[in-house]
């Protein structure tokens, strides 16, 4: 799984990690079709705890990235250096994966999606939009 939902070092769990809003509780059930899963996400040092899950599942991992930065134009710009950060990370973690989820839209996600399709992994998307009405180059591109 490759995702931009920012994580944080979970409050309760050493070693843990957690987030906000439904992903925990998404993660946990996709765990649950495979013998492991992998979440490698955007993580920082210090979260919000308040609506704070645990991510957890059956033989579920969290693989740190670095937290990409900026907004909009800023952030696209950005994304070269945080792929030259986290890219050798992104590059094993699909090599060692039999399929990969990632959710789009989202520029994490999209190097995720292209990634599985370099390696020819199985790609599962989940599309948080219309695929019946592309409006920007990125929703025909996807």
């Amino acid at each position: 799984m490759i995702s931009h939902k920012l994580c944080w070092p979970a409050r309760d769990v050493p070693g843990g990690f957690a987030t906000d809003g439904g992903f925990p509780f998404q993660m946990r059930a996709l765990s649950m079709l495979f013998d492991s899963t992998t979440i490698a996400v955007p993580c920082t040092r210090r979260g919000r705890h308040d609506g704070e899950a645990v991510l957890s599942g059956r033989n579920l991992t969290v693989v740190p990235l670095s937290n990409p930065a900026g907004d909009g134009l800023r952030r696209k710009l950005a994304m070269t250096a945080w792929l030259a950060r986290n890219g050798r990370t992104l590059v094993r973690e699909v090599a060692r994966a039999d399929a990969i989820h990632t959710p789009i839209p989202g520029d994490v996600g999209t190097i995720g999606m292209l990634l599985a399709m370099l390696f020819g992994k199985p790609l599962f998307v989940r599309h948080c939009g219309n695929w019946l009405a592309p409006k920007t180059a990125a929703e025909h591109f996807w």
